[in-house]
């Protein structure tokens, strides 16, 4: 299959990088939409969502209503690029490869708790329920 993805791409030319740029954006937009549908559903009020175009985003929401809703909320963007690539996956072919490799790197690089990520958040609410 790599060896079918190099062939691809390269057949692509000079299309690549508009291709990986779209797949990029596209994939942070789902994932900043995963939380923003999150934030809403427990009751939290959104009060930024923002997309950058070197392929960052972030959405801020006021105080969830109870931890449990803050990791829900906080879990919501990686879990959305998670479905797209175990979706893309299954389609076959090699768009939908990029697509679901594109979005596993998405969901598991916002895990690593490093910057403003995911994983950083998710370890302060759970820091933040531990007896003192």
């Amino acid at each position: 299959m790599g060896a079918a993805l190099a062939i691809v791409l390269a057949s692509l030319g000079r299309h690549v990088p508009a291709l990986l740029l779209g797949i990029v954006l596209g994939s942070v937009g789902t994932h900043e939409i995963g939380h923003f549908l999150a934030a809403v559903a427990v009751g939290a009020r959104v009060r930024l969502v923002r997309f950058s175009l070197l392929g960052g985003g972030s959405t801020r929401w006021e105080r969830a209503p109870g931890p449990l809703a803050a990791v829900v909320v906080t879990l919501a963007g990686p879990m959305a690029n998670v479905a797209i690539a175990v979706g893309a996956r299954h389609l076959g072919g090699d768009y939908w490869t990029i697509l679901s490799r594109v979005n596993a790197v998405v969901a598991v690089g916002n895990l690593i708790p490093v910057g403003g990520s995911d994983g950083l958040q998710l370890l302060r609410i759970l820091r933040e329920r531990e007896p003192r």
